[in-house]
């Protein structure tokens, strides 16, 4: 049983690490693509959540802006990874009295494909500030280990979880500063604050200790492209 166990966890990682290269590759074409007289943007992530399985992650983010006079509607797609210990504490159901505490090493990743709509509040040749919004579907793949504590004693060793949630809708606002013609006329920087609300537990579902909805506040520094003026 443990050789069958291995052998599909091996299984389950491999396929997610292809569909994730997938997705990078059809994204990469896109922009190729569609880029001329457009923007593309590769941007470094921090984000910090409401969910002890995602509380500070890292990412990338890659997007592609096209314009409309002031206006950019954009596509977004991010990878987050969480590989941080924590603790979950509880109580027993049963007789109210039992502490139980489980330890997590967990391997956990988050994808997000958004779409952006953004308009400039400043505009001028060296800088610009945007407002806007974002709305998209989340996946979410937890993977790892955990140990349960009874009252002090660890109850069963070491426990391997894998499970997936997808097709949680997504909502944002951002505020983004950018930085014009930091190296030549096309390139520039940028900086941004994105708070979000996913959703993640099943809407009504009882018994379950997760959240049915998690906050999210992103921070991200980027390079960007610009194909023509």
């Amino acid at each position: 049983m443990k050789i069958l166990w291995k052998h599909k966890e091996n299984f389950c990682f491999k396929t997610l690490k292809m569909k994730t290269q997938c997705l990078i590759a059809i994204f990469t074409l896109f922009l190729i693509n569609i880029a001329q007289g457009q923007q593309i943007d590769v941007s470094a992530l921090y984000s910090s959540s409401t969910a002890k399985q995602f509380k500070n992650n890292c990412a990338y983010d890659l997007k592609y802006y096209h314009f409309i006079k002031k206006t950019r509607i954009g596509l977004s797609f991010r990878h987050y990874f969480y590989n941080t210990k924590y603790d979950d504490i509880y109580s027993s159901t049963e007789d109210g009295i039992s502490k139980y505490i489980e330890t997590y090493e967990p391997q956990n990743r988050r994808i997000a494909v958004n779409l952006i709509y953004s308009y400039a509040l400043v505009e001028n040749e060296k800088s610009n500030l945007y407002v806007g919004c974002n709305v998209g579907l989340n996946y979410f793949h937890l993977q790892g280990e955990k140990t349960r504590i009874e009252n002090g004693i660890i109850n069963g060793g070491n426990f391997k979880y894998n499970y997936r949630i997808n097709n949680r809708l997504g909502l944002g606002f951002l505020i983004e500063y950018e930085i014009s013609k930091i190296f030549s006329e096309k390139i520039s920087t940028s900086i941004m604050i994105n708070p979000e609300l996913t959703a993640y537990e099943k809407f009504g579902m009882l018994g379950g200790y997760d959240s049915w909805l998690i906050d999210w506040l992103n921070f991200s520094i980027g390079l960007k492209y610009r194909f023509t003026d």
